[in-house]
């Protein structure tokens, strides 16, 4: 391994391995979503005690985030789908097939009006990490050429917060 993406629901701790070192690349905050012509948008996570969901894999950040927000509401999800993948989920969604967390980068290309997205707050984030293996050379730093890529998917990523929104400047990438 040279570098490896990885995502994390940020609400849980980061796993810690003494051979890697992590960097966390972005912070993106999720959203609840719910069809186009769901009744009445919800106001809490509460409201949703009884809808169907639309899930992340359990060991994926939406899946841990849906199992982290359940618990602390009180209530168990009916998962009525279970997708690995953002377009399908919000594909379901959009059909009115149930409620799903996403993160803010899953709905950058999304249309507008394809599915409504809830002002409920404090849903929580995932993190986006670069991790690498602890160079015994530099100080647990990546080696430049890791560096180099670690620094041009920084790049890539404000470029496509930008570009989605242009008139917003991104805040810079977590150190």
């Amino acid at each position: 391994m040279d570098v490896l993406i990885t995502e994390r629901d940020a609400g849980l701790p980061a796993p810690a391995r003494p051979s890697l070192t992590s960097r966390t690349l972005h912070i993106d905050e999720y959203r609840i979503v719910v069809p186009p012509d769901w009744p009445a948008m919800p106001r809490t996570v509460a409201d949703l005690a009884g809808a169907p969901w639309v899930a992340g894999l359990p060991e994926q950040a939406c899946g841990q985030a849906l199992e982290r927000l359940a618990a602390l509401h009180g209530f168990e999800p009916r998962r009525v789908h279970v997708i690995e993948e953002f377009p399908p989920t919000l594909a379901l969604v959009a059909a009115g097939h149930g409620v799903a967390i996403v993160p803010e980068l899953a709905l950058l290309d999304v249309p507008e009006g394809f599915v409504r997205v809830s002002e409920i707050g404090e849903i929580g984030a995932r993190g986006l990490d670069a991790v690498t293996r602890v160079s015994r050379t530099r100080s647990g730093e990546p080696d430049p050429v890791q560096a180099v890529v670690i620094a041009a998917i920084e790049e890539a990523l404000v470029d496509h917060l930008r570009a989605a929104d242009p008139l917003e400047e991104p805040g810079e990438p977590v150190a």
